[in-house]
């Protein structure tokens, strides 16, 4: 989906909504709760190399079954969210877009 820019070096806050295994809201919080953004970077040949850049969020529990989420980007580019509740990982990751000029990136 399109969003919000995203600009290198500033607080962006998610927020992550729990649910039970029937996807029925959580309205308590108390859960652990880790987040982070990785950017994946592939060199060129003939000398590829893949290294990543990883973020942790900050995470706060709202005691109301969701968590605010906040980091911020220190460089341009692809970077996927994901978060772990409970030693579980999600399904499905947040993909924050290519850069659109230095240091500006889109949500996607």
């Amino acid at each position: 989906s399109d969003g919000a820019p995203v600009q290198c070096w500033q607080a962006v806050t998610y927020t992550l909504l729990t649910a039970d295994k029937f996807n029925n809201p959580l309205r308590t919080g108390g859960h652990e709760v880790q987040a982070s953004l990785v950017q994946s970077i592939t060199g060129k040949a003939p000398t590829v190399t893949r290294k990543e850049k990883v973020v942790e969020c900050q995470v706060v529990d709202q005691n109301d079954g969701s968590y605010s989420l906040t980091f911020s980007l220190p460089a341009e580019g692809q970077w996927t969210l994901s978060a772990v509740v409970d030693s579980k990982p999600l399904p499905g990751k947040v993909t924050l877009g290519a850069a659109v000029s230095p240091c500006l990136a889109t949500e996607t």
